[in-house]
Parts: C-alpha cells; structure tokens; sequence
C-alpha cells in the first residue's frame, strides 16, 4: 500500500491535482507549499516518509535557498529514508543556449533566468554533493547522464546532460554541519 505526499508552489498545479478524478485523500493528500520556508504545510499532518523525489525542482529554487529546500525534505523523510533528484546538469546544451544568446539571462556562475522570468540553475556532482552532505544527507550515488535527442523534422541532434541522484537521510549528521 502507498500513500503519496504531493507539494508544489503553485496553486493551480495543486488544483488541478485535487480536481482530477482520480484523486483520493486516502492514497494521496496535495498541498500548495514553499519548500525553502523549512517545513511542511500543517494540513499535510506528520510526514514521515520512505521516498521524496525532487526531479527538476531544485534547479528553480535560487541558490541561497536551496538549503532551506533540502532540510525541509529531510524533515520529511523517515530515519534513513531515501531522497531521488534529477535535474540539469553543468554543460547541458540548454546551459549553451544561455551562454550563447544576445539577451543577458545569466545571473551567476550557472545560473540563469528563463524567458518566464523562472530560474534554471545547472549543478555540478561536487556541488551537489556539497549541498546534500550539509542539509543532512550521505550520497549514495550521484552521477551525470548523457542523452542524445533527435528531432527528426528539423534534422537536429541535441545532447541533454543532466544530473541524478539517490541521497540517504543520514541522522549521524546534523543538518547544516556537513561530514565533510
């Protein structure tokens, strides 16, 4: 049996969420929620869970904030409880597009503003590793994955890059010190 925690920043994203047909507060509860304030929304209640994944989530929040992110998902994992992340990866090609356009984005060593006005940060594994340790988290495996797309039409090849990991809550380390 799985029961499912689901949080985004917009409210619409949750509504649409609440609204769908499938949705049901005995297998899942959904709640509008910024993740750097530290904590989780109260209507949620305790959450203590086994899996929380941040799959392209990290790379919009800015910098100085990703910390205050990363402890709020280690406050709801269970002792040992697993952290998935992906997102995009120092070197992607969209990073190039950045670099590369007329219209200055770039806000900060890998960081950029979309036309949307969201922001799109590009990680390193060192990097990461570096955040993850010091919100309380042990690496259990952090690498960077190639994927060549192929848009036929157009006759174009485009190497994505992105960076995946699985991080464990470590409670032999106390959130904002690091092991290292």
């Amino acid at each position: 049996h799985i029961f499912v925690y689901a949080v985004d920043f917009s409210q619409r994203g949750v509504a649409m969420v609440k609204a769908h047909r499938a949705y049901d507060e005995k297998r899942l509860r959904a709640a509008v929620c910024d993740i750097t304030c530290g904590s989780l929304p109260a209507e949620l209640g305790p959450v203590q869970a086994d899996v929380v994944t941040l799959i392209f989530v990290l790379g919009s929040v800015p910098p100085e904030k990703m910390g205050a992110a990363l402890r709020t998902a280690v406050g709801a994992l269970k002792p040992g409880g697993r952290l998935l992340f992906r997102d995009h990866a120092d070197g992607d090609m969209a990073q190039q597009r950045f670099e590369s356009s007329a219209e200055p984005k770039k806000l900060g060593p890998n960081l950029y503003v979309r036309r949307d006005r969201t922001l799109s940060f590009y990680f390193t594994t060192e990097g990461a590793a570096e955040l993850f340790i010091r919100a309380g988290f042990r690496v259990e495996r952090l690498e960077y994955t190639t994927r060549v797309i192929e848009n036929r039409k157009e006759g174009l090849r485009m190497t994505r890059r992105f960076i995946t990991g699985v991080f464990v809550r470590d409670d032999n380390v106390t959130a904002g010190q690091g092991s290292g």
